[in-house]
């Protein structure tokens, strides 16, 4: 009699661990689908967001080139000469704040200064063609993209308007911080400029490379609590479903396991009370 009481009570306690270990699992399971499904999705995002960028820069950069090899037919001539017509040039292109003439490795005539004297090294452009500045603090001088390019009889280099390139930066996403990266130098979309990759904490790191000019483009995806809240009620509808299979399910496994209980406890009470049994 005590061994089956035992009996009955060891077959109540597996019937219940049983139905919480599977209600846990399919929890857990579906979680990490969910979950693993998300982050798939938001990469995706971040690979898109990356890719409309590169062609956004490719594009003010492909402007920005043939705004150079217009003003290079200027080269050669006197700087005083010529300076009126590269300002109204200058000013006339939105997505250029100056322009500077090259001649025997130096700045002779800058739409900004005039006539100077400025030497220029090639190797302080990425691969002989961008290199990105930083700007001046003080002087409230956010960091600015040059653009060097090789025309008939000398250079010209362009510096790109810093509010064009910023704004390609920014992410309308808040939790997507974009990066521009040019050899060691970064610069986002807030203006901060560093010569190291940014940190990664709890983000996914998507780089692209654009197949025109050398530069490359890096968005963070950042998992914060606003990104687990954006999930939850973006699958919503799937979690409620899915915790309505686990109960099912689970409900289910308790139910069956108890009848099995049951009829064990049937059979006990018959054969005490000497009833006879079908076989």
């Amino acid at each position: 009699m005590l061994f089956f009481h035992k009996f009955i009570l060891s077959a109540a306690r597996f019937r219940n661990l049983a139905t919480l270990l599977l209600l846990s699992l399919l929890l857990s399971f579906g979680g990490v689908v969910i979950t693993l499904a998300g982050h798939k999705q938001h990469k995706e995002h971040s690979v898109q967001t990356v890719r409309q960028v590169i062609r956004n820069i490719d594009q003010l950069l492909t402007s920005a080139t043939q705004i150079n090899h217009q003003v290079g037919n200027l080269l050669g001539q006197p700087c005083q000469t010529i300076l009126p017509t590269l300002r109204e040039i200058t000013s006339s292109a939105d997505i250029v704040s100056t322009l500077n003439l090259i001649q025997d490795k130096a700045i002779y005539c800058s739409s900004l200064q005039g006539v100077v004297n400025e030497p220029v090294r090639r190797d302080d452009f990425f691969v002989g063609r961008l290199s990105l500045v930083a700007g001046n603090t003080s002087q409230s001088t956010p960091p600015h993209l040059m653009l060097l390019t090789s025309v008939t009889g000398g250079q010209v280099i362009s510096s790109l308007d810093s509010t064009n390139l910023m704004t390609m930066l920014s992410s309308n996403v808040p939790t997507t911080q974009v990066w521009l990266q040019i050899g060691q130098d970064w610069l986002d979309g807030s203006g901060q400029f560093g010569q190291s990759p940014p940190t990664l904490l709890n983000a996914t790191r998507v780089t692209r490379r654009s197949v025109t000019y050398p530069f490359a483009i890096t968005a963070d995806y950042v998992y914060d609590k606003q990104t687990w809240l954006s999930w939850f009620q973006q699958w919503k509808s799937i979690w409620l479903l899915w915790l309505t299979v686990s109960f099912f399910h689970a409900c289910t496994l308790w139910y069956w396991l108890g009848r099995h209980t049951h009829d064990a406890s049937l059979l006990h009470r018959l054969e005490q009370n000497g009833l006879p049994l079908r076989r």
